[in-house]
């Protein structure tokens, strides 16, 4: 779900009732029979990873720059940007101790419920956990909740200020989020949907979680692993594949803009130089200049353009053609001049 579309209440939620074995609501009667063990819950919210990473790294940082012992709290961690190293680093964190939560339930031949607590916006982060849970012949369901933008937005300005996510975020999510489909990913097909009440009505968790649902997750295991890789890695040659397209389309409507400017710029040049046969000089820059841009677009497709640092690949496109093109024009007006 969204941020602040209240993922982290709802798996406390449960946690608590789990706990407690007091899992009932009005419309919903206790899903735990005396006789049955209580299941233990464990909650794996990968903000919480991400911030505790965040917090260690900077500590680390401080320290290597100081021989003063430093004090590092949650605060601290407002003055650091997005690292999408160390969410990386979380996210491995994160799975790992998922798989290492099961494996001690097996061990030790306990019931267990694991809430993996994340946005999960895209499908392929959702496969990574199913392939956890089939790898261990576990059970596995998606809560899927779902708030409009407006209220995710008015619930974030609520929270205290290490909680809050940008606005952007929350609208970019709101355009990429992909919700659960069965009909085409059979290995989804254990899902529910809740609806989140319109801020400032609180949602009511015991009157619209399925208990019984709950409870019997360990039953749905899914029947093969090879369909979740197969799919992970089509889903991730597609989403590559969708932005490199899209990349590409604004690219040479960037490009293409630029060669008109560029070929103004070097008409200038001919003239400061009364160079003779500009008709024919002009042709072959104008040819020059789309061999260039054709160029530089292959290479980005083939990998072959440097992209450590650059987070903006249009930009880099569009750096790389000035500079290629500066280097054209540099070495025409040094043959135009020896001629």
């Amino acid at each position: 779900g969204l941020p602040a579309s209240g993922k982290t209440s709802l798996a406390k939620h449960i946690k608590r009732k789990f706990t407690t074995n007091t899992a009932s609501s009005s419309t919903t009667p206790s899903v735990f029979p005396k006789n049955q063990p209580l299941i233990k819950v464990t909650h794996v919210c990968f903000d919480e990873i991400y911030n505790s990473t965040a917090m260690k790294t900077k500590k680390a940082q401080k320290e290597k720059n100081s021989s003063m012992k430093l004090k590092v709290d949650s605060k601290n961690v407002l003055d650091m940007e997005w690292d999408p190293l160390i969410w990386k680093s979380s996210r491995e964190a994160a799975f790992t101790q998922i798989e290492d939560t099961i494996k001690s339930s097996i061990d030790s031949d306990e019931q267990r419920l694991i809430i993996v607590d994340d946005n999960m916006y895209y499908r392929s982060m959702r496969a990574q956990v199913v392939k956890i849970a089939r790898t261990n012949n576990c059970g596995v369901g998606i809560l899927h909740l779902i708030s409009d933008a407006h209220s995710c937005h008015s619930r974030n300005e609520k929270r205290s200020p290490g909680q809050r996510v940008s606005q952007d975020t929350i609208n970019k999510m709101c355009k990429i989020l992909e919700p659960p489909n069965p009909k085409k990913f059979p290995w989804e097909r254990n899902f529910r949907s809740i609806k989140i009440e319109p801020y400032p009505t609180q949602t009511s968790w015991d009157d619209v979680l399925e208990w019984t649902w709950l409870r019997n997750i360990g039953k749905h295991i899914l029947p093969n692993t090879f369909e979740i890789e197969a799919q992970m890695k089509k889903e991730k040659e597609l989403s590559i594949a969708a932005n490199q397209r899209s990349i590409i389309h604004q690219a040479e409507i960037r490009l293409r803009k630029l060669v008109s400017v560029y070929i103004k710029e070097f008409r200038g040049r001919l003239n400061e130089i009364k160079a003779q046969n500009v008709k024919f000089l002009m042709k072959r820059a104008s040819k020059r200049m789309g061999e260039i841009r054709k160029q530089v677009l292959k290479d980005y497709q083939e990998g072959k353009l440097r992209m450590i640092g650059k987070k903006d690949a249009l930009k880099l496109l569009v750096d790389v053609y000035d500079e290629r093109i500066k280097q054209f024009m540099s070495e025409e007006k040094l043959i135009i001049s020896g001629t």
